[in-house]
């Protein structure tokens, strides 16, 4: 959750013009994730709760080669499509790679 405060709190990367972070909650009780949202400040219309959990993991570990770790982000284009496959863990995420990437 660290990772998730330290983006929502850090202005330059909001570049919501060029990138929108979507937030999927998988686990746990709405009311916590709600605490979570509220606490971090996420925009809720970037936030989603994932209803047939079961379903979610097996299409994103098939799609998406995802081992059910978290956090875990996905950079997709604007037409919907994995940028890349084989992202790593969010807390190792290179930001200045991914704006660089998604300003292409």
């Amino acid at each position: 959750m660290k990772q998730i405060a330290d983006y929502s709190m850090n202005e330059k990367l909001n570049n919501s013009d060029t990138v929108r972070p979507v937030w999927l909650f998988f686990e746990n009780d709405k009311k916590d994730w709600i605490k979570v949202i509220e606490k971090y400040d996420l925009p809720p219309q970037n936030c989603f709760f994932v209803k047939d959990y079961l379903k979610m993991t097996r299409n994103f570990t098939s799609q998406f080669n995802w081992h059910n770790d978290f956090p875990h982000y996905f950079l997709f284009n604007n037409k919907g499509e994995c940028m890349n496959k084989n992202e790593v863990s969010f807390s190792r995420v290179d930001v200045k790679s991914i704006l660089n990437q998604s300003a292409r």
